[in-house]
């Protein structure tokens, strides 16, 4: 997990496997929001279509993230 931020938005980058899937969040009112919605691909290697377990597990590992970090979240769905 690497968090790479742009004021009150930016990117949280997940590796699985030489596998990046590069999701959006933005700080909201309860903590940071995470845009799983739009997440369709991994970015690495390039537009390789992630699949409804891929998505979980990227879920997942962002809410394992956020428990060892304390970081408030939620999701757009």
């Amino acid at each position: 997990m690497h968090l790479k931020s742009h004021g009150r938005s930016g990117f949280l980058y997940i590796t699985d496997n030489g596998r990046i899937a590069e999701v959006e969040f933005e700080l909201g009112m309860n903590g940071l929001i995470f845009y799983l919605n739009s997440l369709t691909n991994w970015s690495l290697p390039t537009k390789q279509i992630l699949t409804v377990d891929d998505k979980q597990k990227v879920r997942n590992d962002i809410i394992n993230w956020a428990t060892k970090t304390k970081n408030a979240i939620e999701f757009d769905d």
